[in-house]
């Protein structure tokens, strides 16, 4: 009754029974999630599940884990996520992953978490770590603490109204997506608007982490497929530059996003055969706030062709 029903988190298909993700365990401190990756959500290039999307899960099941290991059960809000994809290829519709989520330290302020993707034979085939600010003041502690959980929770549930039925669910999740490039500055700079709506959220109202995430993939692979020129006020992205595989992404969050009008901007720090490196920042519509800045290297290993 007090928070959103849906949530991005819906449309990357982890929340929902019938759904792609399921928890399995939590036992000895590691919260497992097995996730079988469907075609709706894969959004690289050549139709694969790019490790930005890895990301948006890491922030999902390691917030749990977080929650379930804090005496207080706090979820915080995301200081930053890093995330490194170990094995050459990408990840591709049907393979199932195995999200392995541990608590590295919890403080009075900050929380550290780290998760590992196995794939379905075990081997470990990404890696990641995850700050969150845990401060949620007083009366959060006390409400949620283990003297004070059974009642809070019995009141939540006296206090709620029936079940709604949840809004159907885009097709795909690139549907929810859709990026306006813009103009492209001298220095190789593109900047695309994007409409933040209800699909983009978390439960408490604001820009979903995960969706943070998944769009600076996103945009920076659109300007990578499309090497836009310098000087072009309006930018098509459909030229059939091949893409390469993205292998090391960091996100640092930096104050919350609602729902209106944002800009991206992709600005390339270095293209050779060794690979390219790009930072993204999704801002306000006048680029007055910067909500989150990204890092993302892509490695000399190009996404082949299916």
């Amino acid at each position: 009754r007090f928070l959103r029903r849906r949530s991005f988190a819906d449309q990357l298909l982890l929340k929902r029974a019938q759904q792609a993700g399921r928890y399995t365990s939590f036992a000895d401190n590691v919260l497992r999630f097995e996730y079988k990756v469907s075609e709706a959500v894969c959004t690289g290039a050549g139709d694969t599940f790019p490790l930005t999307s890895l990301i948006a899960i890491m922030d999902e099941t390691t917030t749990w884990a977080s929650i379930g290991l804090d005496p207080n059960r706090r979820p915080g809000v995301s200081i930053s996520m890093d995330a490194h994809l170990i094995r050459p290829q990408p990840v591709r519709a049907g393979e199932v992953l195995i999200f392995c989520s541990s608590l590295v330290k919890h403080g009075r302020t900050l929380g550290f978490l780290e998760c590992s993707v196995e794939d379905e034979s075990g081997a470990r085939m990404a890696w990641g770590k995850h700050v969150k600010f845990l401060e949620m003041g007083r009366t959060w502690n006390l409400l949620f603490s283990d003297q004070m959980f059974p009642l809070t929770s019995a009141m939540v549930r006296f206090t709620s109204g029936p079940s709604r039925p949840q809004p159907p669910l885009h097709p795909r999740l690139g549907d929810v997506l859709r990026l306006e490039a813009q103009s492209v500055a001298a220095d190789g700079t593109t900047t695309f608007n994007f409409d933040c709506g209800e699909d983009h959220l978390n439960e408490l109202g604001v820009m979903h982490g995960a969706c943070q995430a998944v769009l600076h993939g996103s945009a920076t692979e659109a300007v990578i497929i499309d090497a836009p020129a310098a000087g072009r006020d309006h930018v098509t992205l459909d030229a059939p530059r091949e893409a390469r595989v993205l292998k090391d992404a960091s996100v640092t969050y930096l104050s919350a996003g609602r729902k209106g009008p944002l800009i991206l901007r992709v600005t390339p720090l270095r293209r050779d055969g060794a690979g390219e490196s790009y930072v993204s920042k999704l801002m306000t519509k006048h680029g007055l706030r910067v909500l989150s800045e990204a890092t993302l290297l892509y490695g000399p290993q190009y996404i082949p062709a299916r």
